[in-house]
């Protein structure tokens, strides 16, 4: 099993393979060879260098440049407070330069705008988030005491 007659003897796929990865290595090594003694590559053959996409790299990215584009789009139209780290935003309402309410309306329109796309948010109930950050930002009125990720909004 995994082998084929050639020339009246059997050779196994994992004998073909070893051998053509022993073909490119040696072809490669000749190429450096040559590269680095000053011949110039015959012309059928291309150099090889860093700078010189594959074919498959090209193809990756023809096929990968509609959802950049989406997903560039995303991130200019999105406000950076989504984007942000959990730590920072938590920073930033603990010294009052964010509500927790400001935070929530943010994530609303974010998620408003992408959700349909990834369907991530199974049941959303903007009402409760409304009102747990009213609760968040009162009680750092209050000045009550507050958890560490206090007034950040979280989906469960």
């Amino acid at each position: 099993m995994g082998a084929t007659e050639r020339g009246g003897r059997l050779v196994s796929q994992h004998c073909r393979a070893s051998w053509a990865s022993h073909l490119f290595e040696r072809t490669r090594s000749i190429r450096l060879e040559n590269t680095r003694a000053g011949a110039k590559p015959p012309a059928r053959l291309t150099p090889m260098s860093e700078n010189r996409r594959t074919r498959r790299e090209v193809l990756r990215g023809i096929a990968a440049a509609p959802v950049l584009e989406s997903v560039l789009l995303a991130e200019t139209a999105a406000p950076s407070i989504c984007f942000m780290g959990t730590v920072e935003m938590a920073r930033l309402i603990r010294t009052k330069k964010l509500s927790a309410r400001e935070a929530l309306a943010a994530h609303l329109k974010q998620i408003e705008r992408v959700n349909p796309k990834v369907n991530a948010i199974v049941t959303l109930v903007p009402e409760l988030a409304a009102q747990a950050a009213a609760r968040a930002d009162e009680m750092q009125a209050h000045k009550e005491a507050l958890g560490p990720l206090h007034g950040v909004p979280v989906a469960h």
